[in-house]
């Protein structure tokens, strides 16, 4: 329960900050999926995948401000989340290094949790394209045997900053990455 609350405060709080430090406005053509099942497509993104047995939906999709949330999945050993938010920043310049810069400074600057940054961004493919990839370790500053993990996944496209983010321990790491692995595009 304690890893599940960890997360999830991990989690607003980046969303916030991605938000504050967007500039969002109201109004943006931020598309959502569908579920059919255990089966999530989204035709704007071009991407589906079958939800694994030990995940669930936490909420459906939510949007505020030029943000929306597409999926919100917990794993069934808790302290495990991963969510797809799609940002408006149409009116922006910026790639998805310059998004990720930011996120590592927002997330530097949290009081009370140490974070151990990579020196470089990864890239990898989901999809058919090409994120960039930032893997943080992190703890509590009062429990520094309790190592989390988070990847944060950016792709830029039609004015739209996609985040795959990826909460988890290392109990879950495998489970998230035959997850990641296996979203696919649809066509």
């Amino acid at each position: 329960m304690k890893r599940q609350k960890i997360a999830l405060i991990v989690l607003a709080i980046v969303f916030i900050g991605i938000f504050l430090l967007t500039g969002c406005e109201r109004g943006s053509p931020l598309r959502t999926g569908d579920w059919d099942g255990n089966i999530f497509t989204n035709t704007w993104t071009n991407i589906t995948f079958e939800l694994p047995a030990e995940f669930w939906v936490v909420d459906s999709p939510s949007a505020t401000f030029g943000q929306v949330t597409d999926f919100h999945l917990m794993h069934d050993a808790g302290g495990t989340n991963i969510s797809m938010t799609y940002i408006d920043v149409t009116s922006q310049d910026g790639t998805a290094e310059d998004y990720l810069n930011m996120m590592k400074e927002q997330m530097a600057n949290h009081a009370g949790r140490t974070r151990i940054f990579p020196d470089n961004f990864e890239s990898t493919t989901i999809a058919g394209r090409e994120f960039l990839v930032m893997r943080t370790r992190f703890f509590q500053d009062d429990n520094p045997n309790e190592i989390f993990f988070q990847d944060a996944y950016v792709y830029r496209f039609v004015g739209t900053m996609l985040l795959l983010l990826v909460t988890f321990s290392s109990d879950t790491m495998d489970s998230v990455s035959t997850f990641t692995s296996s979203i696919q595009s649809i066509r």
